[in-house]
C-alpha cells in the first residue's frame, strides 16, 4: 500500500509539474499572441492611415481636376460666344454690302433705262425718227 501510495503521490506531483509547465507554456503563448495582436493592430492602423492619406490626396486631385474642367468649359463657352458674335457681325456686314451693291446695281439699271427712254423719245420725235 505504501508503494501504491508513493506511486500515486509521485504521479500527482508529476501531473502537477506537467500542469504548471503547461500553464507556463500557455501563458507564454498568450503573451506572444497578445504581442502579435498588438503588432497586427498597429500595422492595420498604419495601413488605414496611409489609405486615408491617399484618399485625401486623390480627393484633392479630383476636386482640382473638376475645377480645371469647369474653368476650361467656361473659357470655351466664352470663346464660342465671342466667335458667334463675330460671325453674326460679319454676316450683318456682308448682308449690308450685298444690299448696298444690289441697290447700286438697281440705281444704275434705272438710270440706264431713263437714258434709253430719253434717247428713244428724242429719236422718235425727231423728223427722221419714226
Amino acid at each position: 500500500a505504501e508503494v501504491v501510495q508513493a506511486r500515486l503521490s509521485g504521479a500527482a506531483l508529476s501531473a502537477k509539474a506537467k500542469a504548471e509547465a503547461a500553464r507556463g507554456t500557455a501563458e507564454a503563448i498568450s503573451v506572444k499572441a497578445e504581442e502579435r495582436r498588438k503588432e497586427v493592430a498597429f500595422r492595420a492602423e498604419v495601413a488605414l492611415d496611409r489609405v486615408q492619406a491617399v484618399s485625401a490626396t486623390l480627393h484633392t486631385q479630383v476636386a482640382e481636376a473638376v475645377q480645371q474642367v469647369k474653368e476650361k468649359a467656361t473659357e470655351v463657352s466664352a470663346q464660342a460666344k465671342d466667335k458667334a458674335e463675330v460671325a453674326k457681325a460679319v454676316s450683318v456686314a456682308v448682308s449690308a454690302q450685298v444690299s448696298e451693291r444690289a441697290q447700286k446695281g438697281l440705281d444704275i439699271a434705272v438710270e440706264k433705262a431713263r437714258v434709253v427712254r430719253s434717247v428713244s423719245t428724242k429719236f422718235m420725235s425727231s423728223p427722221g425718227g419714226a
